[in-house]
């Protein structure tokens, strides 16, 4: 997202680049796809668990 940004700044000569509309929609699709990667690849249940630190018996998931 930010090379893609870049190239439209230096090489396209475009001063504002990406707009931060699609900025935000590309991270968050990007950020959808890891999530999802990673959800779908836990080989465990307790794989996909949200651990609390100092809190030992408090988990999410």
């Amino acid at each position: 997202i930010g090379w893609v940004d870049d190239y439209r700044k230096l090489v396209l000569k475009n001063s504002k680049g990406l707009p931060a509309r699609e900025k935000y929609f590309w991270q968050s699709v990007a950020g959808l796809a890891a999530a999802l990667v990673l959800y779908f690849s836990a080989q465990s249940p307790i794989e996909t668990q949200l651990l609390i630190p100092f809190f030992k018996d408090l988990a999410w998931g």
